[in-house]
């Protein structure tokens, strides 16, 4: 590994000493992004705006994924690129959220490109700005061993929503589904979602499907829960559990918030939210339409054995 020079580790002793001089050591976690041991420094991007004349520092020349969908407090996803050898850090950060970068060492030189260093990164996003979903300019720039940062180089990447909606707002070509009912919580308990459908039928996540066919597969036209969020009480930093029907449904379904397990902790807050889609395609969008709140507490948690808090009766 190229080792970073005197100015990038003025960067690290810098951020560790604010640390310990009344800025909060942990604030990097707040942010929309983290880069896997990297160094969290508030502020903005250094170097000069994409397209920009005159830069001085060395330059990013290339910035590669998988993929630019970024799904819900996704972590580890991995991002690669190059950078002119005069480098020894990359910083990056995103261009409209966020208070501050993260700046990361290189790899070493690159085989294939002579005069050029390889670096990799992996980020975790924060599942908290899911509820600003669409597309933001991640930004990366190199910065050599005096300080000086090049051209910030721009990758557009998309932040796709909590709610289940066939990734539209990341592809407005792809239409939301018709209705979801979504039940999010605020502490790691197994919370379940629950719906009565009109014909009798007990939906949850052990039993996610509305109707199933002759075959005993899910019916096109059924709905289906997507998770079994925090099943065992292991977190999956989701806390939250959709019902979703491409195709309107018609009838009353009764809805209910039934607490499995406590999982330790004396008391959950919940919101339900039945979402309906409306517009024409392209700008077809999810539309919540009704909202309860309330509160389980652990004496209420039954193994499934309880059909859970009776919510609302809801008709499409």
């Amino acid at each position: 590994m190229r080792r970073a020079g005197g100015a990038l580790m003025a960067i690290f002793a810098a951020g560790a000493f604010a640390a310990c001089d009344g800025q909060e050591a942990g604030i990097g976690l707040r942010e929309p992004v983290r880069v896997r041991g990297g160094q969290f420094i508030a502020g903005p991007l250094p170097g000069t705006e994409p397209g920009a004349t005159g830069r001085g520092g060395p330059a990013v020349t290339s910035v590669t994924s998988q993929s630019r969908i970024v799904l819900p407090g996704q972590a580890g996803k991995a991002f690669d690129g190059r950078v002119a050898n005069t480098a020894t850090s990359v910083a990056v950060r995103f261009q409209d959220l966020g208070e501050g970068y993260w700046v990361f060492l290189l790899s070493g030189p690159d085989a294939l490109f002579p005069g050029e260093l390889s670096w990799h990164a992996d980020l975790d996003f924060n599942a908290e700005f899911a509820d600003r979903p669409g597309f933001h300019p991640l930004r990366f720039v190199g910065i050599d061993a005096n300080g000086s940062a090049g051209e910030q180089v721009e990758a557009d990447i998309c932040l796709a929503s909590t709610l289940p909606d066939n990734l539209h707002s990341c592809d407005a070509s792809k239409a939301p589904p018709d209705v979801v009912v979504s039940l999010e919580w605020d502490a790691d308990v197994d919370l379940d979602l629950r719906v009565v459908t009109p014909d009798g039928v007990s939906v949850d996540p052990k039993h996610p499907a509305t109707a199933r066919d002759d075959a005993g597969a899910p019916a096109a036209s059924s709905g289906q829960i997507d998770r079994d969020s925090n099943v065992a009480c292991a977190s999956d930093a989701r806390r939250r559990e959709n019902l979703v029907w491409q195709q309107r449904p018609s009838g009353v379904f009764d809805v209910y918030a039934s607490l499995f397990d406590s999982c330790g902790k004396p008391a959950v807050r919940y919101v339900l939210t039945v979402y309906e889609a409306e517009g024409v395609m392209p700008d077809r969008a999810l539309v919540a339409k009704r909202t309860i709140k309330g509160i389980a507490t652990a004496i209420e948690a039954s193994g499934g054995a309880s059909t859970g808090q009776y919510l609302t009766s809801y008709s499409f």
